[in-house]
């Protein structure tokens, strides 16, 4: 089954997604774009049917992984955990996420930072 993405799609929310999918086993960058190329954004696939998941080409094993993390994980906890020790993230899709990087093969699709990120937003060279 493939989903798109409606009038309501609230990008930040779906950031939330992206932070749960970068934690999961089994999930880099490559699955990941499979999932949203399948699913249209990262709350269709994080809510998406075990069959569904299977239909998406990212395998069995992987997709009961997704299966059992989701059952187990709060994205809500964790990202409030990151914001009580200054942890921020960025996705590829926002703007602070670094040029170069996001050009590169298959970069990574979160990245965690600690501190002003925006100091780095001059500069071309950056520490993923």
């Amino acid at each position: 089954m493939i989903y798109r993405m409606d009038e309501s799609f609230d990008i930040a929310q779906d950031r939330l997604y992206w932070l749960a999918f970068s934690n999961c086993q089994g999930i880099g960058p490559v699955r990941f774009q499979k999932l949203l190329h399948a699913f249209g954004s990262a709350k269709n696939a994080w809510e998406s049917s075990f069959s569904d998941l299977v239909a998406s080409d990212i395998g069995q094993k992987v997709s009961e992984d997704i299966v059992h993390f989701r059952n187990t994980f709060s994205v809500e906890v964790y990202e409030d955990r990151l914001q009580k020790l200054h942890v921020s993230y960025h996705t590829l899709e926002d703007q602070s996420y670094p040029q170069l990087l996001k050009e590169s093969k298959n970069p990574p699709f979160v990245l965690y930072t600690k501190g002003d990120i925006t100091a780095y937003a001059s500069t071309d060279s950056m520490i993923a």
